[in-house]
Order: C-alpha cells, then structure tokens, then sequence
C-alpha cells in the first residue's frame, strides 16, 4: 500500500537527461483516509540529472504539514526534508552516495534538526560458464545523526549492510544480507544484529 495521494512524473528532451516527480499526499500513512479537518496536504518532488551514461545526480525536498487539531501527540505544524543522491556505474561496479538534512521529522518531539547519510556499493559478477547467473556482493553504511535531543536522543546511529545477491536473468533474484546497527549509547545491549534472506521474481 501507499499514501493516498497524486503525482506527476516526466522527463524533459534536452542534451542530457533531466526526469522529474512531484507529488501530493493525504500524509496519513499507507491506506488511511484524510483526517485532518484543515485540509493540510504533504509534498513532495525530485530532480534527478543523467549528464552521462555512468552517472547521475538527484535532489529531492519533502514537506509535511500536521493538522495539530486532529494530532494531539504533534509539537509543530510542519517537518522538512532536503536531500540529494549521486550514482556511479561502471565495468559492473556501482556507487551510491546519499544525504538528507531533515527538521522535525519526528513530530513527537520538539523540533528536532539533524542529517543522515548514506552509502552503497556493488559489484555484478557473471559466474563463469552460465549465461544468466550473476552473483552481486553489496556493501552499505549509513549514519544518523540528530543535531539535538529528542526520540531520536542526542547520539549519533550507525549501520552496516553487508550482502550477497544472486540474479537469476532479469526476473529473479535471491538476497542475503545481514545488519548490524550501533545506535552509539554506551551499552551493548542496545546493539542490534540481524540476517535478512529475500526472494523476488519480476514479472
């Protein structure tokens, strides 16, 4: 499920590729009807530029606005999001780079600012002696930082997701990939690890 909402996407004919999206949300979450008696929608849009085969930059922007009426648990109307991506392909490496500044992304709180910050990284090896098959080893990291307390806590977050993915064609693929989150408090209790196993077919 989604959001309810409307969205137009595009791409403008130019020397180098530009695409487009721009959208707007109930912001209820997944499947949930509108609530808020003031009208109040989500928005949201992304500008994303292919100069060359091997490379593309995006920026996006997200802005969230609360009906405080209807949301007692909402300490500000409103929760911003910049953000921007960069990937790099070549000779069957591929680089992700991504970061996002946000305010008061976490209603709840009382206006808490920070960044997050992201990268992921693979490679497309084609196993010898198979036309279809290629096994895909994957790294990311990622980090959340909140610039001040609040849900999130005045601590920095940090995440690891080595992987492995087998691609079966263009229709199947098979994901292993474990998680190991360090959410920078002082015990280890609060560290967390996990392995995720996924099959999916494309039809």
């Amino acid at each position: 499920g989604r959001d309810i909402g409307f969205q137009v996407l595009g791409r403008f004919k130019l020397p180098t590729r530009l695409e487009y999206s721009v959208g707007v949300f109930n912001g209820e979450g997944m499947n949930k009807p509108e609530i808020d008696t003031n009208g109040v929608k989500d928005f949201a849009g992304r500008l994303e530029w292919k100069p060359f085969k091997w490379l593309s930059v995006a920026g996006n922007a997200s802005l969230k606005m609360f009906d405080k009426a209807n949301h007692s648990d909402v300490e500000s109307s409103t929760a911003l999001a910049l953000g921007g991506d960069v990937v790099l392909t070549a000779a069957g490496l591929s680089l992700w780079l991504g970061g996002a500044w946000f305010q008061n992304w976490e209603p709840d709180t009382s206006d808490v600012p920070g960044w997050w910050a992201m990268g992921l990284a693979s490679y497309d090896w084609r196993i010898p002696g198979t036309k279809k098959l290629v096994l895909q080893p994957v790294l990311g990291a990622e980090v959340l930082v909140p610039t001040t307390s609040g849900s999130f806590g005045d601590q920095r977050v940090l995440a690891f997701t080595p992987g492995v993915n087998l691609l079966v064609g263009r229709s199947m693929k098979v994901l292993v990939q474990g998680r190991f989150v360090d959410p920078g408090s002082t015990s280890d209790a609060d560290k967390s690890q996990g392995l995720v196993v996924q099959w999916g077919v494309s039809l």
